[in-house]
């Protein structure tokens, strides 16, 4: 039995459960690895099939794809195949010495041109292989497919089994949609026969470029040209005749690249060497003619004009420090005792040593003063030494000032001196050095023309020896490629494999993402993690429901013994626990939404109760559905409706069903302001006169997320039982109705989880498997015979 826990009645005011205000996704369950096993188990079919159908799928593929071969072949770049630009002209390749293009090179062999070329002379566009205008059905698409798979399916001896059925879906398809499998390639076919010459000849260039990889190493100068082919032969043939085309192209560039470079540099010596012979001419005649036979005396006049240059800046310097200093002195003369704080006069022996006497003739007056009058001989005496003192240091501060006045005019004239000394050589030098400026021009041209004479003789003699070396072209084939005897795809048995590990992760992941959508309660630990409550009862689900055509209740009168019947008496059990002593004379049972089955619970523990001797009554409050009054065939045109009305008095509104034994009201049709009825005092008569006169009474309410006049009833009754199905009412609508339930009325008794698959539960291994396979279940019948639809449940 679950953990019952008596929920207090009457305690307004008091905290909800906390679990009420928790994350609706937190379903607190650990995911362990039985866990994992059971969600395991429970899609095993869903696994299997999976398993079964992607190793499948990827043999058809697999084994229609035809083998390919690969084949390769490189080429090493020789040092020494750079380039060399003189005046516009690029000799050949070979006759430098920087290092070998790769890039340009690996980009060459990969060109459209080239690739034309060795189609061209291999004749690769008869091949079916390259040109898709020649191949058959048989070699590609539905033919390929369906003979690989003809192969596959008889070595699993499912050849025949398959193939009937194929034709079957096949003629379903012509039959229904008009479309014939077989037919489907051949129309693939004719489309590509209409490709004009230009286009075809591009298909074939770029399925022979898918083919071919070209990789160039820079650190190794090696370039590797790989071909792959569904021909052996073929895959070793294309990159041995790539590198012998690209051997014979470059060696014939060369031997035209030198014959070219020969003619031109011959042509180039010859009037290099005539311009230098005219150069040289000119340079003599210059000389005759200038008297220049000796340049030294301009060279003494520029390092002469240097230092009268460094001499111009030291007096410059020397003028603006001079400038400043006595720019800042007169600022200080201006001032009171400004003149004591310049730097001359305080370094001035003569001013210190009468400022000394200063002090003491002011010592000495001071001392006077202290013992004589104003106008004793001694003190005026003192005040005339003081004032001699002081115009006498005066005196020296003007004749410092002065001899800095001077000392900056001789700058400024020694500044002057300079400037026109360094103007007067400037000028000397322009006139002299015009004709050696002249000379070195002329000199500098001989220079160039000498230099450009023998770069051109010496790429004359490399290119003479380059071509008595004709072999030598900057590259050679160090590996040719040899015939493959192992194809390198498709690899079947690991392609198979592979198929099978990602058929077992992908079916794994499918069968969790599947449980993981279950946006309902699995288990009761799952619903009173979430919502706080116990969970009183739990009633799975039974066959005879369906095949029988029959309620629940006639389940638990019939057979009392069976896990259904167990699960509606342990929940009048746990009601009778909960009271603590004073009995429940009435129960309100209620759901988030319809069909959960409260109806059919509701009726069934009236039935229960009977059974135990009680005298019972079942109010119908589902003014919607009315599925306690449809269940026992009730007269729909009187009842709770026309009593909460006013019309009649309770016995007028109580029925009594003979065969089963139980007094019931019915809802007497649609009431449209239910809120207001519920909440009247008739309402409250009528729950009076049932808890004096009746045992125990069961009141059937309708959703209470769907309609609120579930809420008015609910202070109105001893508990309220909360009725949620199973893997099927959302965690958040049954969180929500439960939180407005116990604000209202704080009378919650408990959740009953309702339609458990006792099969599944038993994969699972909860606590609810057992208590079926403990009580038998219904005798006779296996568990997993247990169906999920209730059929009339309601």
């Amino acid at each position: 039995m679950a953990n019952v826990t008596a929920f207090p009645r009457g305690r307004r005011g008091a905290e909800a459960p906390s679990a009420l205000f928790a994350d609706p996704l937190d379903s607190g369950e650990t995911f362990d690895l039985w866990r994992l096993l059971s969600v395991m188990r429970r899609r095993l079919f869903l696994i299997l099939t999976v398993m079964v159908l992607v190793p499948l799928a990827t043999g058809l593929v697999v084994f229609s794809l035809k083998p390919v071969f690969s084949g390769n072949a490189k080429l090493l770049m020789k040092e020494g195949g750079g380039t060399y630009n003189i005046q516009g002209f690029t000799l050949p390749q070979g006759l430098g010495t920087n290092s070998a293009n790769l890039p340009t090179e690996t980009a060459y062999l990969q060109s459209r041109t080239f690739a034309e070329k060795v189609i061209d002379k291999l004749e690769l566009d008869r091949l079916p292989e390259f040109n898709p205008a020649l191949r058959s059905d048989g070699d590609s698409g539905w033919g390929a497919v369906k003979k690989s798979a003809g192969e596959l399916l008889a070595m699993l001896h499912l050849d025949e089994t398959l193939s009937h059925w194929f034709d079957s879906a096949n003629g379903w398809l012509i039959d229904n949609l008009g479309i014939d499998l077989t037919e489907l390639p051949a129309g693939a076919s004719a489309e590509r026969e209409t490709l004009s010459a230009d286009a075809l000849r591009a298909e074939v260039t770029n399925s022979f470029l898918d083919r071919l990889a070209v990789d160039g190493e820079q650190l190794s100068r090696v370039i590797t040209i790989e071909f792959q082919s569904n021909d052996p032969t073929l895959a070793a043939r294309v990159p041995n005749t790539i590198a012998d085309m690209f051997l014979e192209q470059k060696r014939n560039q060369r031997d035209d690249a030198v014959r070219q470079s020969s003619r031109w540099l011959t042509d180039q010596v010859a009037a290099l060497q005539e311009r230098l012979l005219q150069s040289e001419e000119k340079l003599e005649r210059f000389r005759r003619e200038e008297g220049l036979l000796d340049v030294r005396g301009t060279e003494l006049m520029r390092q002469q004009l240097i230092k009268l240059n460094d001499q111009l800046i030291q007096t410059s310097t020397e003028r603006a420090e001079r400038e400043a200093r006595l720019r800042q002195v007169q600022l200080l003369i201006d001032q009171e005792k400004g003149t004591e704080s310049i730097a001359p006069v305080l370094a001035s022996t003569l001013i210190n040593n009468l400022r000394l006497q200063e002090a003491q003739i002011q010592q000495r007056l001071a001392e006077q003063l202290t013992t004589l009058r104003d106008g004793h001989p001694d003190v005026i005496k003192t005040r005339r030494e003081l004032e001699d003192v002081r115009a006498t240091i005066a005196g020296e501060v003007r004749k410092i000032v002065q001899s800095m006045r001077n000392e900056t005019e001789i700058a400024r004239v020694r500044e002057a001196n300079v400037q026109n000394a360094v103007s007067e050589l400037k000028a000397v030098m322009e006139g002299q050095t015009e004709a050696e400026i002249a000379l070195r021009a002329i000199q500098a041209e001989v220079l160039a023309n000498q230099n450009l004479y023998e770069i051109m003789l010496n790429r004359l003699a490399a290119v003479d020896l380059e071509s008595q070396e004709p072999e030598q072209v900057g590259a050679e084939v160090i590996s040719r490629a040899v015939v493959p005897r192992v194809p390198i795809a498709p690899k079947k048995k690991l392609a198979v494999l592979a198929s099978v590990l990602a058929a077992m992760i992908l079916a794994a992941l499918l069968a969790l993402l599947m449980d993981f959508l279950i946006r309902g309660f699995k288990n009761a630990k799952q619903v009173e993690q979430a919502t706080g409550l116990p969970v009183i009862a739990s009633i799975p689900l039974s066959h005879y429901v369906k095949e029988a055509k029959s309620p629940l209740f006639e389940m638990v009168r019939r057979r009392p013994g069976s896990a259904v019947g167990q699960g509606i008496r342990k929940l009048r059990t746990a009601l009778n626990l909960l009271g603590e002593g004073k009995p429940i004379r009435t129960v309100l049972i209620t759901s988030s939404i319809a069909g959960e089955g409260k109806s059919s619970i509701a009726l069934a523990l009236v039935v229960n109760a009977v059974s135990a001797g009680l005298r019972t009554l079942v109010i119908d409050c589902d003014t919607v559905n009315g599925s306690v009054t449809k269940q026992l065939d009730g007269d729909g045109s009187r009842g709770l409706k026309q009593f909460l009305e006013g019309d009649g008095e309770v016995e007028d509104a109580i029925e009594f069903d003979l065969e089963l034994g139980i007094h019931y009201v019915a809802t007497g049709g649609l009431i449209s302001n239910s809120d207001d009825l519920f909440g009247s005092r008739r309402m409250a008569e009528l729950l009076r006169y049932a808890e004096k006169n009746f045992d125990f009474t069961v009141v059937d309410a309708g959703p209470a997320s769907v309609v609120s006049d579930t809420l008015v009833v609910v202070p109105q009754v001893d508990a309220t039982v909360f009725v949620v199905e199973w893997e099927r009412t959302r965690r958040e609508t049954a969180e929500q109705t439960i939180r407005e339930i116990f604000e209202l009325g704080e009378n919650l008794a408990g959740i009953v989880m309702s339609k458990n698959d006792l099969r599944i539960q038993s994969i699972d291994g909860g606590a609810e498997a057992y208590d079926g396979q403990y009580y038998g279940a219904d005798a006779g019948v296996p568990l997993e015979r247990e169906d999920r639809d209730w059929g009339q449940v309601r």
